[in-house]
């Protein structure tokens, strides 16, 4: 899901690299997330991400907050995210200029243009 430079997301660092999976930090500019970049194909800094993709997301309910939030927790890749939903369907939330679709479902009264919060294990690109 790398592309060419470009883009609202992209690659700001790579942290660790082998042939199977790279450690990489995805920005949108101003906000940023460690994520993990499972492929074999080369990635490069600077390059665009499309889409981020959430692992083992949970507790997903509505924000009282309506302002994006990143905290990084105690795993390695897990975070507590703040997000405002773009679409119910996928489900596909944005925080910041981050896209990412959803692994769980979202609860049936949540609408598009609430923000919901939530845990992840992990990030994937």
């Amino acid at each position: 899901m790398v592309d060419i430079v470009g883009g609202n997301m992209y690659i700001k660092q790579i942290l660790e690299s082998n042939m199977h999976e790279s450690d990489i930090i995805v920005t949108d500019g101003f906000y940023e997330v460690l994520c993990c970049y499972c492929t074999c194909e080369n990635i490069s800094v600077g390059s665009r991400v499309d889409i981020i993709s959430t692992l083992l997301s949970e507790n997903i309910m509505t924000s009282k907050k309506t302002e994006y939030v990143i905290e990084k927790k105690n795993d390695y890749y897990s975070y507590f995210l703040t997000c405002k939903v773009v679409d119910k369907d996928l489900p596909l939330v944005q925080l910041g200029e981050l896209k990412m679709e959803l692994d769980s479902p979202l609860p049936k009264d949540i609408k598009i243009g609430d923000f919901i919060e939530f845990y992840v294990s992990r990030l994937d690109c």
